[in-house]
């Protein structure tokens, strides 16, 4: 065996080994989303409409064990219906084609570097979630497009 193939075994297995440890991380993370987010189910939503608002990309979803689950922060009660807030689409279209929803979820969840809360005698970080909830719509919106290019677990 020639050292080139040596390096490639060991390239390989760290390969692996980074591989593993990517999907351990991304595990843990989905799972602090789904414990720390408050999701609606289906009946929740009007099933008359449900199917034409994820087409139109006004809200999206997750699966977990084979039950699809919605992010209450998207919608608003309207007498007691929930509809999708007018500024998910904007987000939606902000982050482009989603292949992956869990991402998504995810970006809503964590703090993100472009949503900054200066009050107080210190700044922070805010996720989406947060900064929507403080009526800082068009901020949200920005960082969706400029998440672009960047690196989402």
């Amino acid at each position: 065996m020639g050292l080139g193939t040596a390096l490639t075994l060991k390239e390989r297995t760290m390969n692996e080994t980074d591989k593993l440890c990517e999907s351990l991380e991304r595990k843990r993370s989905l799972g602090e989303v789904l414990a720390g987010t408050c999701w609606l189910q289906l009946d929740a939503i009007d099933p008359g409409q449900r199917e034409a608002w994820k087409r139109d990309g006004r809200m999206f979803s997750v699966v977990h064990e084979g039950v699809e689950l919605f992010p209450a922060y998207q919608f608003i009660d309207v007498g007691g219906r929930y509809q999708p807030r007018a500024v998910i689409l904007s987000v939606l279209e902000a982050w482009g084609a989603i292949h992956d929803s869990w991402a998504v979820a995810a970006w809503f969840y964590f703090p993100n570097a472009w949503l900054i809360d200066r009050a107080g005698s210190s700044a922070r970080n805010l996720s989406p979630v947060e900064a929507l909830a403080m009526g800082l719509d068009d901020q949200v919106v920005q960082a969706a497009k400029r998440r672009h290019g960047s690196y989402v677990a």
